[in-house]
């Protein structure tokens, strides 16, 4: 529609200079137009699926992000296309990354197409289409997400919609969860726990929550309702029920509440819980607590993480190797300044031209993970890099790349 418009606008006042072709013939031009725009697209949707198809969903790689930019740069002109591509593909995968590009059109209409194919839809394609509307801003689609979230049109629809509505925060969603905590069907009552995360404002809510957490007997239940206790951080018994958690022997479980202590971490209290974590779990595990604690303004945990290497620096402080190995291990596990700590100190020591700026790059990157922009400019610089470019899609520099000090070294 949003293309025929386009095509009307440039046709039309041409026929106000005189004689033209008729509107039957503007009608099969226009319609030879879009015929063609729909050829190309879908040539350029078969080249990106190619791409999406064999990409771990979330990458961040650069032929991704440019297969998914072709896509979702011209889904809004045709969604339609996008829905039957994901109705025909089987890969999970690729179907996740179409639900974003649809997402991404940001368009109401497009919003209104997929609720309404999302009703006729088969279960494994239906709660997709009613994800990526539920992205998109509109009034008019926060009512229908509502109506769904009912639960008249499966489970996977009314899941997704509910969860929709609430991260909406619509009016009404937080009686459809309240209600929805003991429907019959286990999805619709992980999303209803996780929507009360969102929009549950009362003591019950929390205690339903809580208590889910902490007995559900499906352990996906408990997963559910942990990840939503990270919603209510300062209710003392729902830290109480991570921490709990936190030493459990399920990974899932420990894993969920991780994720929860992310946001509803004490930082007087929870860093002492996750030490036990760093020092009796899996490899895994131990790193995220660690981080988790660092988060919390607690060093302790990392420091036990490369507690070997820092040691054999300490050990041997005139082997620039050992200094190397430890520095990018404290940086590896996001310790920036102990990074720092031991960059200097191989710097201190004698090495070749190549190895010193290595360390120099390695210590500009600590010093921008910590906005210390202008130090990690200089260490660049004596790197012998005198503009920022090759750093341009590097995640250690993404804050100092939107600090309007510095955003234009990296053009």
């Amino acid at each position: 529609m949003k293309f025929i418009v386009a095509l009307s606008l440039l046709v039309l006042p041409s026929l106000a200079q005189g004689p033209g072709p008729t509107l039957e013939e503007i009608r099969d031009w226009s319609r030879a137009k879009l015929e063609a725009k729909q050829a190309d697209f879908k040539k350029s949707l078969d080249g990106a699926c190619k791409t999406l198809k064999s990409a771990p969903y979330g990458s961040a790689a650069e032929p991704v992000k440019e297969s998914f930019g072709q896509v979702a740069g011209k889904t809004a002109l045709f969604p339609q296309l996008v829905v039957e591509r994901m109705a025909a593909e089987a890969d999970a995968n690729l179907r996740l990354w179409l639900s974003d590009a649809l997402a991404a059109t940001k368009d109401p209409g497009v919003g209104t197409l997929l609720l309404a194919r999302a009703t006729a839809a088969p279960d494994d394609l239906a709660p997709l289409l009613v994800r990526a509307a539920g992205r998109i801003d509109g009034a008019t689609l926060s009512a229908s997400l509502l109506d769904l979230a009912k639960g008249t049109s499966g489970p996977g629809v009314t899941s997704e919609a509910l969860l929709a509505s609430a991260r909406r925060q619509t009016p009404g969603t937080i009686e459809l969860a309240r209600s929805h905590v003991k429907h019959g069907d286990l999805r619709v009552r992980r999303a209803a726990i996780e929507a009360l995360g969102l929009v549950g404002t009362t003591k019950d809510d929390i205690d339903t929550v809580r208590k889910l957490a902490v007995s559900a007997p499906e352990p996906e239940m408990r997963v559910s309702a942990l990840r939503a206790l990270g919603r209510f951080g300062a209710n003392l018994d729902a830290l109480k029920a991570l921490h709990d958690a936190v030493g459990m022997a399920d990974t899932a479980i420990v894993e969920a509440a991780l994720d929860a202590l992310a946001t509803a971490g004490s930082k007087d209290l929870t860093p002492k819980i996750l030490l036990n974590v760093v020092r009796t779990g899996p490899p895994d595990l131990r790193l995220r607590a660690a981080k988790l604690m660092l988060a919390l303004g607690n060093s302790e945990g990392v420091k036990a993480v490369v507690a070997k290497e820092c040691g054999d620096a300490d050990k041997e402080a005139d082997d620039r190797d050992l200094q190397v190995i430890a520095g990018d291990r404290c940086r590896e596990v996001g310790w920036w300044q102990g990074a720092i700590k031991y960059y200097d100190r191989a710097l201190s020591l004698r090495g070749n031209a190549a190895q010193t700026n290595l360390v120099r790059v390695g210590i500009a990157r600590c010093y921008a993970r910590i906005r210390r922009f202008d130090d990690a400019r200089k260490k660049l610089k004596e790197a012998n890099y005198p503009n920022l470019r090759a750093f341009a899609d590097d995640p250690d520099f993404e804050d100092m790349r939107e600090s309007p000090a510095h955003r234009d070294l990296f053009k």
